[in-house]
């Protein structure tokens, strides 16, 4: 579990924010009773979803290939499913974010954990107006694309990534630039600073926003 956060280079100050289980059925239903069947029960690695001083759910990240990838548990369904909550700045420019991982290498930003990113953050009841969307750069991705137009449509700013960017996520983007064995927090934060200059060089709303995506989509 170390290995694998290491290997996606998350800076050192998440990494006693995060932990492991190694049988994620069992240890959830110890929680909140989730599963009937706990047969091919594995490991995972857990993302606390925190709001201020509460848990509010965990999203449980698979360390072996083939399985689902991501499973998130909410302690009840009346809360949005967010990462973040408890650092958060709405009073100042904050960024919403398709993963967790993602939001780790910007400041000020909280990611969704499933769902669209509009309807989870309209769940909160907090003020828009500082927020700029960040969706993942897939643009032959028919959702991505029609959850992005809904985005605009709502007015909302988001970031239409340029051309010149060919990784699918922020977390790729940042292992283009630094990769090994061991974290390099220092180098990321740095690559993690040049992400937000770049998203903020490419937020737009509006009209300008769907033409813009309109582009985008074609590339």
């Amino acid at each position: 579990c170390k290995q694998f956060i290491v290997s996606r280079q998350i800076p050192t100050i998440y990494h006693s924010s995060l932990y492991f289980v190694p049988k994620f059925k069992e240890w959830t239903n110890s929680i909140k009773h989730t599963f009937d069947d706990l047969e091919f029960d594995e490991p995972r690695l857990i993302i606390p979803l925190l709001d201020t001083n509460k848990v509010i759910g965990f999203q449980g990240r698979a360390l072996k290939p083939g399985a689902l990838r991501y499973i998130t548990i909410m302690i009840s369904d009346d809360y949005p499913k967010v990462f973040g909550l408890d650092k958060i700045d709405f009073n100042e420019k904050y960024f919403v974010l398709e993963g967790p991982f993602d939001s780790m290498f910007l400041d000020n930003s909280i990611a969704t954990c499933g769902g669209k990113l509009t309807n989870e953050i309209e769940k909160l009841g907090k003020s828009t107006e500082n927020a700029v969307f960040v969706y993942d750069n897939e643009p032959r991705n028919k959702q991505i694309v029609n959850n992005m137009l809904t985005c605009i449509e709502k007015g909302y700013k988001i970031c239409i990534w340029p051309d010149t960017i060919q990784e699918k996520d922020i977390n790729d983007m940042i292992l283009n630039k630094v990769s090994g064995n061991y974290c390099m927090t220092e180098r990321v934060l740095k690559v993690g600073r040049y992400i937000e200059n770049l998203i903020d060089e490419n937020t737009v709303s509006g009209l300008e926003a769907e033409l813009k995506l309109y582009h985008w989509r074609k590339c």
